[in-house]
Order: structure tokens, then sequence, then C-alpha cells
């Protein structure tokens, strides 16, 4: 089992266990790791937690994965703004992207 596989294991177990759910059937459990394999492993923990914060808990059943890609999403705009703009090393400080 790689890194990425691990982190959506813990992250979907993270949100079953919160909105106990009890009918994670292997279909829907597959559909769930196939969307978060589509995310960036260092989204994942931040999304859990957003969703936890903010999502109307419907107990007994998980945030839509449209939901938990809009928390991804938001999550990974605030990292970005937490980085800051970027700013060139001194060999590449007049250059703005890919060489």
């Amino acid at each position: 089992m790689t890194i990425p596989e691990q982190a959506r294991q813990q992250a979907l177990a993270h949100l079953v266990e919160h909105y106990k759910v009890t009918d994670m059937t292997p279909a829907r459990v597959r559909s769930y790791d196939q969307a978060l394999s589509r995310l960036p492993v260092a989204v994942l923990e931040p999304m859990v937690q957003r969703a936890i914060d903010t999502r109307t808990p419907r107990w007994g059943d998980l945030p839509t994965v449209a939901e938990l890609r809009a928390d991804a999403e938001y999550c990974r705009q605030e990292m970005v703004k937490a980085v800051g703009p970027y700013e060139g090393c001194i060999n590449c400080q007049d250059q703005r992207g890919f060489i």
C-alpha cells in the first residue's frame, strides 16, 4: 500500500467514523477512494477537518464527493495563500513561471 492509498483510507475512515456510517459497501468505498485519489495527499487531512467543521451532519451518510472536492479546493487555495506569492531565487528572480 502506498502513502497516498493509506492517506485516502485514513481520510475515508475518519469521515465514516465521524458521520457514523454503517452501510459502506465495497462499491461505495471504491467510489469514494477513486474520487479522493485525484486529490493531492496534502489536502486530505484539512479537507476532512473542514468537512467535519462545516458540513451539517447527516448521520449515517457521508458528505457527497462534490462537497468533499469543494472542501479540498478550499483547503488547497488556503494553502497557496499561506505560502505567499512566488519569489524567484537569485538565479530565476526575473522569471515568473516555468522555464
